[in-house]
């Protein structure tokens, strides 16, 4: 905990502000007892807690015949020394996963018909907090879809499988539009902000708990009449790949075309190869959201940070 009091504080001291009022905590998969891992419903006994990417997609078909797979993301932050008074200096928790490589997600796998119209169908993910009392003993390297806490596996990758009685819905997102890029670029930051996912770290700090367990999973969005009434396929199957904190770089995206409306002109992801040793790319969740300028120092402070401390 002493160190992420020191990023917090290192980012207001540089800006001249009130540390409590001006800057974030920012809590890596990384860090202390963090973990990330991807589960599979159509490979129940595998272990996936040590891949380099964390991904989430639904059933073609409800089978496993047209790679559905019915998988989802559990990610674990340490909250350990984290005080009550702190979490009520920094309102408003959001979490953060980058997209891990180029080429993965196209304009039509965030939303359907193509170009966007009113009509539009557009994807969705789940966010869900897992009871208290089952984030911690989860291993990283053991944790299987059929050994995930809060999922009773019913061997049909067609269906969800979360246990009510042992998560905490906290709200859903979308993915950005795209439109004019040829896919999303690797290493671009995905933001959830809720406050029903501040009240559950609120209250998970009060009850003196050491971790926070979120899981994610795409869920198929309500559907428009005016498609049809079905989910468009580019949907169905669509791996949604985001960056693990056991990847060490994030992935070079040199082919990424901000504007395909000039052809033969990719500048590439401007995120490409960079370090993720230190977690400034893992997954994320944060506690008071910052201004632009404290972020961009808190990333900086966050490699120092955790470069000092893995020295240790």
């Amino acid at each position: 905990m002493k160190t992420r009091l020191a990023l917090t504080l290192l980012a207001a001291l540089a800006a001249g502000l009130p540390a409590a009022s001006q800057a974030a905590i920012i809590i890596p998969t990384n860090f202390g007892n963090g973990a990330d891992a991807e589960v599979r419903e159509e490979s129940g006994t595998t272990n996936r807690g040590t891949n380099m990417e964390i991904a989430t997609r639904k059933s073609s078909d409800g089978t496993v015949s047209l790679a559905g797979n019915n998988s989802a993301i559990f990610l674990r932050f340490d909250i350990r020394g984290l005080t009550n008074a702190q979490v009520l200096a920094n309102p408003g928790a959001q979490l953060r996963i980058r997209t891990r490589q180029g080429n993965n997600i196209q304009p039509n796998d965030v939303h359907a018909p193509h170009p966007i119209t009113a009509a539009d169908v557009y994807n969705q993910f789940n966010v869900r907090g897992l009871a208290q009392t089952l984030s911690d003993p989860w291993e990283e390297n053991l944790i299987t879809y059929n050994s995930a806490p809060g999922i009773t596996p019913d061997s049909n990758v067609g269906t969800e499988d979360f246990n009510v009685a042992d998560f905490t819905p906290l709200g859903s997102f979308q993915l950005p539009n795209i439109d004019g890029q040829n896919w999303m670029a690797a290493g671009t930051t995905i933001e959830f902000n809720s406050a029903a996912l501040y009240t559950f770290v609120q209250s998970a700090v009060a009850a003196g708990r050491n971790s926070v367990t979120l899981v994610v999973n795409m869920a198929l969005p309500a559907l428009r009449p005016a498609n049809g009434g079905t989910t468009p396929n580019s949907f169905l199957g669509q791996n949604y790949v985001f960056l693990s904190k056991d990847n060490p770089f994030v992935p070079n995206d040199p082919n990424w075309d901000a504007n395909t409306a000039d052809p033969n002109n990719p500048l590439g992801s401007p995120w490409s190869n960079i370090d993720n040793r230190f977690g400034d790319f893992s997954p994320h969740l944060l506690l008071g959201i910052p201004e632009p300028g404290s972020a961009v120092l808190l990333v900086m402070g966050a490699t120092l940070g955790f470069a000092a401390l893995r020295r240790r």
